[in-house]
């Protein structure tokens, strides 16, 4: 993405007005924010946003890390995605959020103290974990299933302490690797379906 023109580049403050209806001349209908194949310029802080619709990135590539923290939306969806890192701390998503489909992060995925009501897929994700952390998701709520499988992979410690999970833990086909250290870390996780590392 780093090499694609101006043409598709959509600015961080657009994306934002657009997001959170700060300006009242863009009107977003209730299906939600669509953007595809576009590169993300500038810093999109959402931190606290109340977004009431659902939000999808669909192969973007992203300047800088992508802010949610404490933010209110119905759903992400980051599918094919490129970005720094994901700051989503207290995150509170009524639907799914979906970093899938070749996903890619550099930095950590920050969901502790998270709430989804949905699923949290990671399905085909690969996730570098610059800085000691792939996933730190410790103490977050999840209503459906929990997904890492079918490709996905992490180079650093996964951190899903004391981790709710309505459904599944499911990480068929994953890869989990931190040389000298701890690969997954799921301290007193609670899964009221079936863990699967097959």
């Amino acid at each position: 993405g780093v090499s694609w023109s101006d043409q598709r580049s959509v600015s961080a403050e657009v994306v934002h007005a657009l997001a959170t209806g700060s300006n009242p001349s863009w009107k977003t209908r209730p299906i939600g924010l669509r953007i595809a194949g576009a590169r993300i310029t500038g810093v999109l802080d959402l931190a606290d946003a109340e977004i009431r619709f659902p939000i999808a990135f669909v192969k973007c590539c992203f300047d800088s890390e992508l802010s949610l923290r404490n933010a209110s939306v119905k759903s992400v969806f980051l599918g094919g995605s490129a970005l720094p890192g994901l700051d989503a701390r207290s995150l509170r998503a009524s639907s799914e959020v979906q970093l899938c489909d070749a996903f890619h992060a550099l930095g950590t995925i920050r969901l502790d103290h998270a709430t989804i009501d949905g699923n949290l897929s990671f399905n085909g994700a690969t996730l570098n974990g610059y800085g000691g952390f792939a996933v730190l998701a410790d103490d977050a709520v999840i209503g459906g299933h929990l997904l890492m499988n079918n490709g996905f992979s992490a180079a650093s410690e996964v951190s899903v302490r004391r981790v709710r999970i309505g459904g599944l833990f499911y990480c068929s086909h994953g890869r989990f690797e931190n040389a000298g250290g701890v690969a997954l870390a799921a301290d007193e996780v609670s899964v009221n379906g079936n863990m699967v590392m097959s």
